[in-house]
C-alpha cells in the first residue's frame, strides 16, 4: 500500500544547483551535501536521507518536504502530485514502470535523475525571478529593494554566489552518473546560456545516451541546438508565462526585445524537427487577465500538451489571489472548470482554480502595481498601460 505522503523523487533524484548543493529535489530549500566535499554517491546514501525516505514510505511529512505539505494544505496539490503522475513515473523509469503503485513495489532506491543547474547565467530578467536565477537582474536589481522584501543587498559574497557555476569537468568526473541515469535534467538561468550544456549534449550524443534529456528554457536561444537536440531523446519544457502583448513583459530579455511573434517562430523550429515539447505557463497576478488567452492558444495548436504550472508560489505580491476583484476571479474560475483538462494539468488546473477563490491582500496587491509601475520605469515597457485596460 503507497502512503498518503509518497514521493518517488527522494528515491530517485540528486539535484544540484551552481555552488555545489545538492538538494533531494528542486522545491526544497535544505541542502543535504555538495559535490565539492563529497560524492553524489555518498551524499545520496547518507543515513539522513535513508530517514526520509522512510518517513515518506511510512506516510510520515519530513520537514525537509514542507513546501509540498504548504501547498497541499492550501490549494491541494504540489509538485509531489506532479511526480506521482503515470509520465512523471515512466520517465523516471526509463519507461520501466507504467505508474506510481508499480514503482514503489519494484523499483529499487538508486541515482535514477540527475538535475543540474550549472549557472544562474540567463538572457532574461523575469518579473517574477530574482538574483538566485537570473545573472540577467544584476544591473537592476539593486533598483526595486525597497519594494521587493525577499531581496538583499549585492554583498561581495552574494555576488560570488550569484555568479558561480558548477565546471565542465564536473560532467566528466561524474560521468557515471549522468550515462546510467533514467533523467537528465537541466534547467538554470537559461541552459542554452551555459557553455557546460553544448558540452554536455555533445557527449551525450557521441556515448548514444538512451535515457530522458530534460530541459526547461525560455527557448529563445534554441536554433544552434537543434542538431542534438534531434539525436537525443529530448523533452523540452518551455517557460512563457505570457501571451501575445504581456510575453515580452513577462519575458523581458536583458538585450534585444524578444517579441511573441519571435517566441512562435522558435516554437515552429521545435515542431518542424518533431523536438518534444510541453509549456510551463505560471499563473500569477501580473498574467491574470491573459490565461484565458494563453489557454485558446495552446488548445488551437497542442490539444494534447502541458499547458499550465502550479500557481505562482512567491514572491508573495504576485501570487494571483491578491487581485482584489473576487468577482473577476469566480468567473474566470468558472471558465477554467468547464475547460477539458483531458490528463494534462488536472492537479495544476484545479490548484489554480482553489487559489482564485482565496481573499486578496490589499497591501499585496499595492506591493504588485508598485513593482510593476517601476519595472516599466527601468525597462520603458508598458505592463501598467495594458493592466488598466483590464481593469
Amino acid at each position: 500500500m503507497i502512503s498518503d505522503t509518497y514521493c518517488p523523487i527522494p528515491f530517485s533524484e540528486m539535484f544540484i544547483r551552481v555552488d555545489g548543493s545538492v538538494y533531494i529535489c528542486c522545491d526544497t530549500w535544505e541542502v543535504v551535501g555538495n559535490i565539492r566535499e563529497q560524492s553524489l554517491n555518498d551524499i545520496f546514501n547518507s543515513a539522513y536521507l535513508n530517514e526520509i525516505r522512510e518517513k515518506i514510505s511510512s506516510g510520515g511529512r519530513p520537514n525537509i518536504c514542507n513546501k509540498c505539505w504548504v501547498r497541499e494544505d492550501s490549494i491541494g496539490s504540489s509538485f509531489r502530485d506532479s511526480h506521482n503522475q503515470d509520465g512523471s513515473i515512466q520517465m523516471l523509469s526509463g519507461g520501466k514502470y507504467k505508474n506510481v503503485e508499480q514503482f514503489v513495489k519494484h523499483a529499487s532506491t538508486r541515482i535514477r535523475k540527475v538535475k543540474v543547474d550549472f549557472s544562474n547565467a540567463c538572457n532574461m530578467k523575469c518579473p517574477m525571478c530574482n538574483l538566485d536565477r537570473s545573472t540577467g537582474w544584476l544591473k537592476e536589481h539593486k533598483d526595486v529593494m525597497d519594494i521587493h522584501p525577499d531581496l538583499i543587498p549585492i554583498t561581495k559574497e552574494k555576488y560570488q554566489e550569484v555568479t558561480d557555476q558548477i565546471p565542465i569537468s564536473f560532467i566528466d568526473d561524474n560521468w557515471e552518473h549522468f550515462i546510467n541515469s533514467n533523467l537528465i535534467d537541466l534547467s538554470g538561468g537559461e541552459p542554452f546560456y551555459m557553455p557546460q550544456v553544448k558540452y554536455l549534449l555533445d557527449r551525450l550524443v557521441e556515448e548514444r545516451y538512451n535515457g530522458t534529456l530534460k530541459i526547461i528554457t525560455n527557448a529563445s536561444l534554441i536554433e544552434p541546438f537543434v542538431d542534438q537536440l534531434t539525436k537525443l531523446n529530448t523533452s523540452l519544457v518551455i517557460s512563457c508565462d505570457g501571451y501575445g502583448d504581456l510575453y515580452p513583459i513577462a519575458r523581458p530579455s536583458v538585450g534585444k526585445t524578444i517579441t511573441w511573434q519571435m517566441f512562435e517562430s522558435n516554437i515552429k523550429i521545435l515542431r518542424q524537427n518533431n523536438i518534444r515539447h510541453s509549456f510551463c505557463y505560471v499563473p500569477q497576478l501580473m498574467n491574470i487577465h491573459n490565461i484565458d488567452d494563453w489557454l485558446d492558444w495552446t488548445y488551437a495548436h497542442y490539444p494534447r500538451i502541458g499547458r499550465l504550472a502550479l500557481p505562482l508560489y512567491k514572491p508573495n505580491h504576485l501570487r494571483i489571489e491578491h487581485y482584489p476583484d473576487m468577482d473577476y476571479k469566480m468567473k474566470l474560475a468558472e471558465r477554467l472548470q468547464k475547460r477539458d483538462w483531458g490528463n494534462f494539468d488536472p492537479h495544476n488546473g484545479s490548484a489554480l482554480i482553489k487559489q482564485l477563490k482565496m481573499p486578496a491582500k490589499q497591501k499585496q496587491y499595492d506591493r504588485f502595481l508598485t513593482y510593476m509601475a517601476r519595472l516599466d520605469e527601468l525597462r520603458n515597457t508598458n505592463f501598467m498601460a495594458i493592466w488598466a485596460e483590464n481593469t
